[in-house]
């Protein structure tokens, strides 16, 4: 097995932007299941602008086994508790920030900003059999879109089966009613300890399947909408069985997050999400929140409540063990 890594830095990297990693590698390494191995594109160093060139992952030739891994290291890792330029994040001007066209693509800890009528990330031309995971990110639409639709995660294409944990998606509100957190209109979904906000729709089911497990999905106008499992999440609409209900009366969730209107989504020990979700389940897909942090009783949404503070996690992504990583 030959593994590839390569980085992206302001300076120092192999490339200075994700886009231009992409472009390169589809030179030099196209075919990954003749390399035998995966690609790393790693995303390190010390930002103080934004990466505006949209990103386009298409040209890959991919397997289970051989599969586009792109991920940050823990100092660039999304988990700040407000969106922050002080960290890589991408944000084109009008394109939506990532279009995924191939199969098996991984996408780990990005900070994507979205302005204009685009999506954060996008999936099209994905065979049956592939399986991609968006996890610890955070996408923002800085801008209301008013009547046009816009996307945190779009997934348009029927075949993809895709599984999202500990991501943060808040602004996608506007008027129209297919805007969404999370557009589901992929074969096979799973949702799980994310936090979306602010939305038009918080998930949105369009074609066959979705599962929503420990997201605290609020202050949307539609948290649910379509046929959707959801397990031990919470919400203000109040959509299933197991509903977690918000901590205050308000109605603003104030006693549950720091500061929701800024965007910082960490816990207060006050909130009834604390402790309140499912333990593991992922079934051993993932066992920390979005800042690295080790989930122990398991609390709804992105992160796990710290009575000593929330701290980024010292490792990075790629040192963790595979069985932390990625499984299923």
């Amino acid at each position: 097995m030959a593994n590839k890594t390569v980085t992206v830095k302001p300076a120092g990297g192999n490339y200075t932007t994700l886009a231009g990693a992409i472009a390169g590698e589809l030179v030099a390494n196209a075919d990954l299941t003749a390399m035998a191995g995966i690609l790393n594109i790693e995303i390190g160093g010390t930002w103080s602008s934004s990466d505006t060139t949209a990103v386009t992952v298409n040209g890959f030739t991919t397997s289970a086994a051989y599969y586009v891994n792109i991920y940050t290291d823990a100092a660039n890792r999304s988990g700040a508790s407000e969106f922050s330029t002080a960290k890589y994040n991408l944000a084109p001007a009008i394109a939506s920030g990532i279009s995924i066209q191939d199969n098996y693509v991984r996408i780990n800890g990005i900070q994507i900003k979205i302005a204009a009528g685009a999506s954060g990330i996008t999936f099209a031309n994905i065979d049956f059999t592939s399986l991609a995971y968006i996890d610890n990110c955070r996408i923002y639409k800085s801008i209301d879109p008013g009547a046009g639709a816009t996307y945190g995660i779009f997934i348009g294409d029927t075949s993809c089966f895709v599984k999202v944990w500990n991501c943060i998606i808040y602004g996608f509100a506007g008027t129209n009613n297919t805007s969404s957190a999370i557009y589901c209109g992929g074969f096979d979904v799973a949702i799980f300890n994310s936090t979306l906000y602010g939305n038009y729709n918080g998930i949105k089911q369009a074609n066959n399947t979705a599962l929503a497990k420990n997201c605290a999905v609020f202050n949307n106008t539609d948290d649910f909408s379509g046929t959707i499992t959801i397990d031990y999440c919470a919400s203000d609409d109040n959509d299933e069985t197991h509903n977690i209900a918000e901590s205050s009366a308000d109605a603003n969730w104030t006693a549950d997050f720091a500061a929701s209107a800024t965007g910082n989504l960490t816990l207060l020990a006050t909130s009834n999400l604390v402790g309140a979700a499912l333990d593991d389940p992922g079934s051993g897909l993932f066992l920390d929140d979005i800042e690295g942090n080790t989930r122990t009783d398991w609390d709804v949404g992105a992160y796990e409540y710290s009575a000593s503070g929330y701290n980024l996690a010292i490792q990075s992504f790629c040192s963790r063990p595979n069985s932390m990583r990625r499984a299923g």
